[in-house]
């Protein structure tokens, strides 16, 4: 008789895979570990991989109920399973029926081996997040029905453990398994806490998952990234800094480092990773693209990629077949790649402990994680980040995080577990400064005669509403030009188009006005002559001003015009996106460079000026920082991934297809939907998801009062948005065309 584990589908047909034949995808996950990182993962303790074994041959034991086998035997048409007499059809989820076969394990009974066991039973029990929906007489009913059909399957597990007994199975758990989910009881949440256990559940959801989707648990690692640094640079004709080179002696350290934009952090960082595994952060899917795109061209068969549209990203590579594709973006989400840059999220939601965090702490506990642009993250998130860093440093884990500029109240927390390298400033002199007590729309006849003088014009303004306004208002006028207009409230496949173009126009030798929001400030490489800003805070403004004079060799002159100009008046967000009070602040701290040069370290101490815990106190941005830091210090879970993500993005947004976009595509978009919903396979779904997303935006969810629900599903919905809408201006909110 064949006891099933799972089913999957090969060559268009289901295929059924055995919990022995499942279990050993796991065992070979074990020996593929200890390939790669045996020492880096063994320093914790050395028990572990008699540990893991035994969680790895006994996880999916509980799959012998005749429930669980009848589901999969249905799904493969075959003949039931008579029924067990007491079960009654119900089905216990097999995770809580595991860890009955931990009393064939001698050693555990003892009183001293208590907390190995308790390790081991709850890493078992909650490898799944199930609900605790039975009682306990149906708990021992169950464990009856499994014990019947055992026997085959703990002799194979006996051959693995020559020490494993074939009998007192117990059932008495049930308490166990309440006290746990409660989280009322001290001495089970310490449990949960220490590292071993951490290390031991983790690593179980990461061989479970990694064999569900029949992939290695680890690839090969990295190797000294140096020589290829080094190569990559002189094919180029250039060079390591000496700082970057330095990376070397830091390797066994957390650091912080501060240094210019353009002088060449991310080599420091790669350099400073070496031979461990690595995860590169950044706040945005863009700028991850860009990054993977860049280290690709040096690890090309070592780097990975995730983030919540990594399919779409390798959906249009040449180099690959989509088949290749989606496995190389699958190795990339169990973290198998010895390189993988991802956005925040993907790993730092972890920081909520939400069901099954585990499995990104056990692996960070043996990694090295770096985290670019730090500044452009929220308050909230960046509490969020700088608690899980703390903690991870404690686990084990080493962080590289590094900035142009950094918040001083986040280097107070962090240098505690991290010495600071820097700043390394580079010479170049690129923004002069002009401030004007003036609205930004006063300026459009500036804008126009710069982009008629031949300037690559960059104009960003806080709103979407500011820009399409101030977009057709230079479209009006008669000698504006090339205009164009670039904001969040377009859909995919359009904002796509703009955001490529925006970063092959400044290549260009033609002047042209892009108009856009803050989206630029972090996530798109550009390089313009001159930028139009409304006020924001500091941060951001240094931020905006890096889309200027960015390459090599560009520098202002004390006789240049300035090419940074600052509306400083009537800011359209009217401070519902950045805080009112620090943009006072930015207003007085800048002030003093009107109409001169501001230098890097200038950059740095504006920054130390504003955002110092001092000047900041009584501030909304220090009371966000604040509540969410404490928050989390306090012990504070989420209950879920999804919810987990929600807070860390500070999402309150949906996604949204324009109405007159639904209508012109109303075949195509609910084909697309029968198709992700059907039971087709894997390939042709994900390709339905990803041509789906050509039609989406995200829209703030106060804004989708009139709208309809197209989809919904457990991890999405997808609303009709009756706003108006056109490829030219985007969503136009104030225009809602309402439904009947």
């Amino acid at each position: 008789m064949k006891y099933y584990a799972k089913t999957y589908y090969e060559n268009g047909a289901r295929v059924g895979e055995t919990i022995q034949e499942h279990t050993e995808k796991l065992l070979a996950g074990i020996n593929c570990l200890k390939k790669y990182y045996k020492s880096e993962i063994e320093h914790f303790d050395k028990n572990i991989w008699e540990d893991l074994k035994i969680a790895c041959l006994l996880h999916d034991l509980g799959k012998l109920s005749t429930a669980f086998q009848n589901k999969i035997r249905r799904a493969l048409r075959l003949e039931p399973l008579k029924t067990h007499p007491r079960t009654n059809h119900l089905e216990v989820p097999h995770n809580y029926l595991s860890p009955t076969f931990l009393t064939g394990v001698p050693e555990l009974s003892s009183d001293h081996q208590w907390e190995r066991f308790l390790f081991l039973f709850y890493s078992i029990a909650f490898h799944h997040d199930r609900p605790l929906e039975f009682d306990e007489q149906t708990l021992r009913d169950a464990i009856d029905d499994i014990s019947t059909r055992a026997i085959d399957l703990l002799v194979w597990i006996k051959s693995h453990i020559e020490r494993y007994t074939l009998e007192n199975f117990s059932a008495l758990h049930y308490w166990q398994l309440k006290a746990y989910l409660d989280g009322n009881k001290p001495e089970i949440n310490e449990l949960k806490s220490k590292h071993y256990f951490v290390l031991l559940k983790g690593l179980l959801h990461r061989l479970d998952h990694s064999a569900s989707a029949h992939l290695p648990v680890e690839t090969s690692r990295l190797g000294d990234p140096l020589p290829r640094l080094e190569k990559y640079f002189w094919q180029r004709n250039s060079r390591l800094h000496p700082f970057q080179r330095d990376a070397v002696s830091y390797r066994s350290n957390s650091l912080i480092l501060t240094a210019s934009t353009g002088l060449g952090k991310t080599e420091f960082a790669i350099n400073w990773i070496g031979d461990s595994k690595g995860f590169y952060t950044l706040p945005l899917k863009v700028s991850v693209n860009a990054m993977h795109q860049r280290l690709s061209k040096m690890f090309p068969s070592q780097t990975g990629i995730i983030h919540s549209d990594t399919y779409s990203l390798w959906y249009d590579n040449d180099q690959l077949s989509f088949e290749n594709s989606i496995q190389r973006a699958d190795i990339a989400r169990q973290f198998g790649y010895p390189l993988v840059v991802t956005t925040a999220d993907q790993l730092f939601t972890a920081v909520f402990k939400w069901p099954g965090y585990e499995k990104i702490y056990a692996t960070l506990m043996y990694s090295k994680v770096i985290l670019d642009e730090p500044q452009s993250y929220s308050p909230q998130t960046l509490a969020m980040i700088v608690r899980a860093l703390e903690e991870l440093t404690d686990y084990g884990s080493r962080f590289c995080y590094m900035s142009a500029t950094q918040h001083p109240f986040v280097l107070e927390k962090l240098s505690k577990v991290a010495p600071k390298i820097g700043p390394f400033y580079h010479d170049e002199l690129k923004h002069k400064l002009e401030l004007r007590a003036e609205n930004i729309s006063t300026l459009k006849s500036e804008i126009v005669h710069r982009y008629q003088a031949g300037n690559k014009v960059l104009v960003i303004v806080n709103t979407v509403k500011k820009s399409q306004d101030l977009f057709q208002e230079l479209k009006q006028e008669a000698k504006a030009g090339h205009v164009e207009l670039l904001h969040a409230g377009f859909i995919k496949m359009h904002r796509d188009r703009k955001e490529e173009s925006i970063q092959h126009e400044y290549k260009k030798e033609n002047p042209v006005i892009w108009i856009t929001t803050q989206i630029v400030e972090a996530s798109l490489d550009i390089d313009y002559d001159v930028l139009f800003t409304e006020i924001a805070t500091l941060d951001s403004l240094i931020q905006r001003m890096g889309r200027v004079f960015r390459r090599p060799g560009r520098v202002v002159l004390p006789k240049d015009a300035p090419n940074i100009i600052v509306a400083c008046h009537d800011p359209s967000d009217r401070g519902h996106i950045y805080d009112s009070e620090i943009v006072r602040l930015t207003k007085d701290a800048i002030a003093n460079f009107h109409e001169r040069i501001i230098s890097e370290s200038d950059k740095q101490c504006l920054i130390d000026q504003v955002f110092s815990e001092e000047r900041l106190r009584g501030t909304k941005f220090l009371r966000d920082y604040y509540a969410a830091y404490n928050l989390l210090k306090l012990g504070f879970q989420a209950s879920s991934k999804k919810e987990a993500q929600r807070l860390f993005r500070e999402i309150n947004q949906v996604s949204a297809i324009p109405e007159s976009v639904y209508r012109a595509n109303e075949r195509k978009i609910e084909d697309l939907l029968k198709i992700i919903q059907s039971k087709k396979d894997k390939q042709e779904r994900i390709k339905a998801n990803i041509e789906l997303k050509q039609f989406l935006v995200s829209i703030p969810a106060y804004r989708n009062k009139s709208s309809f629900k197209l989809f919904e599903r457990r991890s999405e919905s997808i609303y009709v948005i009756p706003a108006k809408y056109s490829e030219t201006l985007g969503l136009q909110y104030e225009e809602i065309q309402y439904m009947y």
